[in-house]
Order: C-alpha cells, then structure tokens, then sequence
C-alpha cells in the first residue's frame, strides 16, 4: 500500500466510510443493505450497455454482494501523477459523460430504495453514483480503469454528477486541502475545472451554481439524517463534514468571484 494509492490483497479488507469490502480472488465482497436490489438494478442495465467503467455484479449470498474487483489503485492523499494530469481530468470527465449516455435510459424498480430514504426517482431524473471522488476512482498506471462503491447512487441530474467530481476531483476546495492533494491553488485549480466543464460539454457557470446548491443540500442532508440516526450520515456528522463543508461554501464563493468563474 502506497500513500498515493491503495489495492487489496487476496483475503485483505478495506473499510471506508461507508462500508468494510474483503477481497476474494477476481471479485469483492461487501454488506448488503435495502438498498442493494436498486443498485444492482442500475449495475445490470449498465453491463447490458457496456459500459466499461463499472463493476459487474457476480452474486448475492445472505448479508453479502459479490461483485468484480476492478484491479487497480485507489487515489489517496497526495495523488498519483495520473490524477494530477490534464489527461486525467478528460479521462473522468468522458467517463462520465459514458455513464451518463448508458444510464440515460434506466428506470429503477418499482418502490425502489436508496441509501438515502428520503430519496425517490421522477421521470426526466437518472440515477447519480451518488459518490464522485478521487477515493472511489481506480486507476491502472495512467488509465482510469473504473468507478466503484456504487452504495450510494441516487435520484438526481447529470450536472450533479459534474459538480461533485469538480468539487472533490479538481478540487473546488481551499488552498490546504489543494496542497495536500499536490494541486497547485488558484489558476491550476481554474484550469482543471475549465477543462473538466468543456470536456463534459457544460458551462462553468452552471456548473458552479449546482454545486453550490448541491453543498448546502449536503449540510441539510447530514443534519436531517444524522439527527435520525441513519448511517452514514451519523458518521459524517461526527467527522465534521458540516463544518468541513460550510467552509469549501465560504472558500468556493470567494474564489469564483476572485477568479472570475
């Protein structure tokens, strides 16, 4: 294990935030909850499409899911090279922009439920990862080889997706956690999130006004859920994210107007 980079052994567990995954052979076994029949729903429909960026789900045994491991490295503070590259900023962003296309057409099962309860699907919706960010990214020496932990895929819009990715992968964040990353803040950071908008065919306006909605929906989110005990909202909570993310709120907005974004 590397400090820019993580894989699993065979037999070797790995916790984050939202679920404990073990390894066995070519395919990975993680808890199960009510929301799963949805996201294999959504992972089925994206194998029939082809779509390359994701994992295939293998089986379903009491309490656990097995799906395919998808070898690679999962970027950790500081990031790889390839994650601090132009190309790698195109590589996600067409990713998406695949996904996207492939997902389009999806209609989730009747009564469907997600990670979050309170979330339901309405036509003219797709169903978002839900959890863009360089820790469910894998990468394979320069490629991106997929996006994982599907756990929290939800109801919402396209540009939703474009906004979580520019705020935690280009990152839309404070210049400490830029340098922790290895980006260089202010015009590195303008010029990651100008290409990752052109790549995936949106406006930087647009792009900065969802995620500013999509950040203050986030702190009402944890709160709600948090005070009713549903995890991982109570983890959240606990780590700080309320304060974490009020604070890329005030950074963001006097950044774009610093910046001119």
């Amino acid at each position: 294990m590397s400090n820019t980079g993580r894989d699993l052994r065979e037999g070797e567990s790995a916790s984050g935030s939202v679920s404990t995954v073990t390894r066995f052979g070519t395919r990975i076994r993680r808890p199960v909850g009510p929301w799963t029949p949805a996201v294999h729903a959504l992972l089925q429909h994206l194998s029939t499409k082809d779509y390359l960026h994701s994992p295939r789900v293998r089986e379903s045994i009491q309490e656990f899911e097995e799906l395919d491991y998808l070898e690679g490295t999962v970027a950790l503070r500081p990031w790889p090279p390839c994650l601090l590259k132009d190309s790698g900023i195109i590589a996600i962003g067409e990713a998406l922009n695949a996904y996207h296309h492939a997902v389009a057409d999806f209609i989730p099962p009747p009564n469907a439920v997600w990670r979050d309860p309170d979330r339901r699907w309405s036509t003219g919706q797709i169903i978002r990862h839900g959890d863009l960010g360089p820790w469910n990214m894998v990468w394979r020496e320069d490629q991106l080889v997929g996006f994982i932990d599907w756990d929290m895929a939800e109801p919402g819009n396209t540009i939703e997706d474009i906004a979580q990715i520019a705020w935690h992968s280009v990152p839309l964040r404070t210049p400490e956690l830029c340098q922790h990353c290895g980006v260089v803040p202010g015009k590195d950071q303008v010029h990651r999130f100008s290409l990752l908008c052109e790549v995936c065919h949106v406006s930087r306006m647009d792009a900065l006004e969802v995620l500013r909605e999509f950040q203050h929906r986030e702190i009402e989110r944890t709160l709600h859920l948090a005070s009713g005990g549903i995890e991982p909202w109570v983890g959240f909570h606990l780590r700080g994210d309320v304060a974490s993310i009020d604070s890329d709120v005030k950074w963001l907005a006097d950044f774009s107007a610093g910046q001119h974004i």
